[in-house]
């Protein structure tokens, strides 16, 4: 069940990053988009990224824990506006 869960998570914040991050964004959206979403983020040059820790159930092979983490990365232009469309990744800790 929490497997589910966490992949509903991912889903979510991706409908939500293609909403809320489109080319143009400024970087006032960009922040909000991130702490509405709880994720703690940074920017660094051209880009803002930033994550979220939770929780999920692991594959049996090759994990070893049921930690997880939701990553959210958008590239900015000069003026810290949304570049290209964000990436999200979902992924578990421990994972080989």
């Amino acid at each position: 069940m929490r497997g589910s869960i966490f992949a509903q998570q991912v889903e979510t914040i991706k409908q939500d990053a293609a909403k809320e991050l489109r080319i143009g964004t400024d970087k006032t959206g960009v922040a909000k988009f991130f702490t509405s979403h709880g994720m703690s983020f940074s920017t660094w040059g051209p880009e803002a990224y930033g994550g979220l820790h939770t929780l999920g159930c692991a594959p049996p092979i090759a994990c070893g824990t049921d930690i997880a983490f939701i990553t959210v990365r958008v590239k900015l232009d000069a003026n810290g506006a949304v570049a290209e469309a964000p990436n999200v990744t979902g992924m578990y800790k421990d994972c080989v």
